[in-house]
């Protein structure tokens, strides 16, 4: 059975995307994506999707962050970008960076106990960007959508039991 997934939140219990809001920058040149940011925050409260994704627009790039709870998360969280976005379109490289407290979203992140994470952009190039930021979208939904069916946990039948332990050398 794979981990549970919770939403992210404050040490003192409440939801981490109202804290970081005011940081995004949203407001400087992110007028036609408001939605598709909205949509990749909403990972911060979304208790199917692994960790969180923030996107932090400024004037030249907009920087993602992503985050997780736990080292399991972390790592399912990893695999999902790498499948995603990867390093064709971005500089990910994974969850390896140590947030600094000289940056306001940075701060926000270590205060609440996310003290490290991943931090990657698409550069400034416009079209990479666009990709990037459909492309997260994209992987939102497909988590959504791959958590709301429930596969049935597999179960060996007692013939198939039988048949496995007349085996001298295990398969």
């Amino acid at each position: 059975m794979g981990a549970t997934i919770v939403s992210l939140f404050a040490l003192d219990g409440r939801p981490l995307a109202p804290l970081v809001q005011p940081y995004l920058g949203w407001t400087a040149g992110a007028s036609g994506h408001f939605e598709p940011l909205r949509a990749i925050l909403e990972t911060l409260s979304d208790e199917l999707f692994p960790g969180g994704i923030i996107p932090k627009v400024s004037p030249k790039e907009t920087i993602y962050y992503a985050i997780a709870p736990s080292v399991a998360q972390r790592r399912q969280l990893t695999v999902l970008l790498r499948a995603a976005i990867g390093s064709t379109i971005t500089d990910f490289t994974g969850p390896s960076v140590i947030f600094r407290e000289s940056d306001s979203l940075e701060a926000v992140f270590i205060e609440n106990g996310y003290l490290e994470g991943a931090r990657f952009t698409a550069g400034a190039d416009a079209r990479r960007e666009s990709y990037c930021l459909k492309a997260l979208v994209r992987l939102r939904s497909l988590v959504d959508q791959s958590r709301l069916v429930r596969r049935p946990d597999l179960r060996t039948t007692g013939a198939q039991r039988k048949l496995k332990s007349s085996f001298s050398v295990p398969i």
